[in-house]
């Protein structure tokens, strides 16, 4: 699996269903990623391996 493979995995699989309920009537077919970093981290994470930090102060 690649990094290009596995984005295009995602992109297909993200849906409103799986975004944060609070944002969830944000979400949009043009704007498929909203909100979907934290899954995709860890995904990522078990693909390539790494260590997640967190960002939030």
């Amino acid at each position: 699996m690649t990094l290009n493979d596995l984005q295009k995995t995602l992109y297909k699989c993200y849906s409103k269903d799986l975004c944060y309920p609070s944002v969830q009537k944000s979400w949009s077919e043009e704007n498929k990623c909203l909100r979907m970093c934290a899954i995709t981290s860890f995904v990522v994470q078990d693909f390539f391996g790494g260590r997640l930090k967190n960002t939030i102060l």
